[in-house]
This record gives structure tokens, sequence and C-alpha cells, in this order.
């Protein structure tokens, strides 16, 4: 009856290590992250994402302006055509 006493008691001890280990694992895979740091992270990421839609605006202005003049091309070889027919 003694040594099941010990057994019990020696089980309840490794279960608590065992939880506190777990949940030091826990703490050091996802340390807390400073405010600031991660605002700053988010500003930085927020204006990379702003100059690539930026970038991406202006390409699809400079294909607009190349399809124009795509059209006005071939209005011109359209017209050319029918003065020649």
């Amino acid at each position: 009856m003694k040594n099941e006493g010990l057994f019990l008691v020696a089980f309840i001890v490794l279960a608590i290590i065992l939880l506190y280990l777990v949940s030091q694992r826990e703490h050091l895979e996802n340390p807390p992250v400073d405010s600031a740091s991660r605002i700053s992270t988010l500003e930085t990421d927020f204006s990379a994402i702003d100059n690539r839609v930026s970038n991406l605006e202006d390409a699809a202005k400079k294909q607009a302006k190349d399809i124009e003049g795509a059209k006005m091309s071939v209005s011109d070889a359209t017209a050319s055509l029918a003065m020649i027919t």
C-alpha cells in the first residue's frame, strides 16, 4: 500500500513537470512579440504592398496606352486597305 502511494505521488510530480516543460516549449516556439516591433513590421509590409499596387497600376495604364495604340494602328491599316480596294 505504501508503494502505491509513492507511485501515485511520483506520477503526479512527473505529470506536473511534463506540463511545465510543454508550457515552456510553447512559450519558446511562440515568444511574445513587442507591440512596437509588430507595428513596425506591419507598416513595412503595408508599404511594400502599396508600392506593389502602385507598380501594378502603372503597368495597367501602360498596357491601356499600348492597346489604344494598337487600336489606332488597326484603324489606320483598315483605312489604308479601304483606300486601296
